[in-house]
């Protein structure tokens, strides 16, 4: 039998050897190593959560006006099909049977509506007055005002304008009644019924069926349906970003309301429920028309700045730490949002901890670990760095450590 031959038989033999002590090895006395081929740390994400559905714009609004045949004989429509109308402008015109009846009633809504706007111009005054208590406010950094002032602050301003909306409509309604008692006053039998809302007169019936008037409002909103799965996510108030599918432009706003009824229950059928989305006062809606199509996204959940790994660095509901020891930990973890290949890490490991990737079943726990050579990172061309260094000390020391 030649060396070569008998080199390899007695590899073989070695390796079978090795192989057979490391198998019986229940004490441990061997040392194990894992090869860990890819690794990263675990990132710093704002991880989100959305779902997807299709809606179509329509008016925030619908409003209608109606005829009361006994206050008297109704003569004409002031207004067409198509006519923008705002608050205090004509509608129709009626002759009047009871004037006593019908002055009194305009002088008690006149009445109320002054009282109303009392109310809330001393609203608006108290809260654009109020101050926050100390024992209310966090801290002062300076010239640096807290997230919790800052708040407070949105809240005032929020408060104040829906008020001053509240206030506008309010005074242009007692303008509308105040202009129907001069009108009765001077008359004595004819009476003009003023809008009162904002919008486009989208039909009038001839025929005086109520409604005799109806109005649709500027404003546009967005809806749709929601399936079962989805309305188990959704809540109102949560964040929705609505995309006008012809043109692209983007509107933000927020869920207004979801119904808790679908729109019919079948046993076989799967159930829709309808839901609107109002948009922020930043949306610029203008040159957009109910009856536009849209694609929306409803932001489900979020955890800013959470932790994240990839879906090949969780293994069920492991990972396989690279401790600054140099061992392998696997760490059971609790798991948040999935977004895109990435999963949040919620509790069981941390930002900027080292894990491993792509377990081939070799991963033991509490044994050390070995990575490639990265050969890019060895500085070849500066070999003059190494002129110094005491390689036969290095050498023996290595040798004898074995």
């Amino acid at each position: 039998m030649n060396r070569g031959k008998l080199f390899l038989a007695f590899t073989g033999i070695l390796i079978v050897v090795n192989s057979l002590f490391i198998f019986f090895d229940e004490e441990g006395k061997v040392s194990r190593l894992s090869y860990v081929e890819d690794w990263s740390q675990i990132t710093k994400k704002d991880m989100v959560e959305k779902t997807n559905t299709s809606g179509v714009l329509t008016a925030k609004n619908v409003n209608h006006i109606y005829f009361g045949k006994d206050s008297g004989r109704f003569q004409k429509f002031l207004v067409e099909e198509g006519t923008a109308v705002s608050v205090g402008d004509p509608l129709y015109k009626y002759h009047v049977d009871n004037y006593a009846a019908l002055h009194a009633d305009l002088e008690r809504k006149r009445q109320q509506l002054t009282n109303e706007i009392q109310a809330i111009e001393t609203a608006i005054t108290s809260i654009a007055n109020y101050r926050i208590p100390e024992k209310d406010m966090t801290a002062f950094e300076g010239e640096k005002r807290t997230s919790k002032s800052l708040e407070t602050d949105y809240l005032k301003e929020e408060y104040v304008t829906e008020k001053e909306t509240e206030l506008t409509n309010k005074q242009a309604q007692l303008k509308s009644v105040r202009k129907q008692l001069s009108e009765l006053e001077s008359t004595g039998e004819t009476l003009t019924v003023m809008s009162p809302y904002q919008g486009e007169v989208t039909s009038l019936s001839e025929s005086l069926d109520n409604p005799v008037v109806t109005i649709r409002g500027t404003e546009l909103q967005a809806t749709g349906q929601l399936t079962e799965a989805q309305r188990m996510q959704t809540a109102p108030g949560m964040p929705a970003t609505v995309t006008i599918r012809e043109n692209g432009t983007v509107l933000r706003g927020k869920l207004d309301d979801i119904a808790e009824v679908p729109e019919s229950i079948s046993q076989e059928g799967a159930s829709a429920y309808p839901f609107n989305v109002l948009f922020t006062e930043e949306a610029e809606t203008e040159g957009l028309f109910p009856g536009y199509h849209v694609n929306l996204q409803i932001t489900t959940d979020e955890s800013p700045g959470a932790a994240a790994v990839s879906q090949g660095q969780l293994f069920g509901k492991n990972i396989w730490k690279m401790t600054p020891e140099g061992k392998l930990a696997r760490q059971t973890v609790h798991t948040g949002i999935s977004m895109d290949d990435l999963i949040e890490i919620t509790s069981g490991a941390s930002v900027g901890e080292w894990i491993a990737t792509k377990d081939h079943g070799q991963f033991r726990e509490d044994t050390g670990f070995i990575t490639p050579l990265k050969m890019g990172d060895i500085e070849w061309k500066q070999l003059g760095k190494y002129d110094n260094v005491n390689w036969r000390r290095y050498i023996v020391t290595g040798l004898l450590a074995r």
